[in-house]
């Protein structure tokens, strides 16, 4: 076989897994490139940097993905059992994927981060300003700007591109200025 699993990608690291879903990070250098890998699980991306790369498939086919930071891009692997491989192009890449590892649907498209998404199985929402909420199902909160932060009345500074995992029935005072991002797996 002349791919891996993309959990064996020295690019793709993980840092946090539970039963429904495996977080992890992929930062590349200008025009470092990744091995040809397979992705068996649904997958959204989350760009904390503007990324520029291209995709090259298994069958060698090949794109260019252009997007601005905060972009999200869900994508269907487990539909079509993706092979490829990423060529970064002249800036560093920082991207965050959450894996999800139960069965759960997502479109195919480029999402704009300002709109609300939601349907059966995840809910992605924008946060800045006061937030009061409850979490009902296994949440993150990944920060896109280096900024000050108040969750539950403690201060925290946030990078950008860290992240907080929210457990269930957990409620949530938070107050930030700039964009956070949470995403609910339901």
């Amino acid at each position: 076989m002349d791919y891996i699993n993309v959990c064996e990608d020295s690019f793709h690291n993980e840092i946090f897994r539970n039963d429904n879903y495996r977080l992890y990070e992929v930062k590349m250098k200008p025009f470092e490139e990744t091995q040809m890998h397979q992705h068996l699980n649904h997958t959204l991306y989350i760009c904390i940097e503007d990324t520029k790369f291209i995709e090259e498939l298994y069958d060698g086919n090949s794109g260019l993905i252009d997007v601005p930071a905060g972009s999200i891009i869900p994508r269907a692997y487990e539909i079509n059992k993706t092979i490829h491989k990423g060529n970064n192009q002249e800036k560093e890449l920082f991207i965050i994927g959450i894996e999800l590892l139960k069965r759960y649907k997502l479109s195919e498209k480029y999402v704009d981060l300002d709109a609300f998404i939601s349907n059966d199985y995840y809910n992605v929402l924008k946060l800045n300003g006061e937030v009061n909420l409850t979490i009902e199902n296994p949440s993150i909160l990944i920060f896109l700007d280096n900024k000050d932060i108040m969750i539950n009345n403690l201060n925290f500074y946030k990078l950008k591109g860290e992240y907080l995992n929210i457990n269930l029935d957990d409620h949530i005072e938070l107050f930030s200025e700039d964009n956070v991002l949470l995403i609910e797996i339901k």
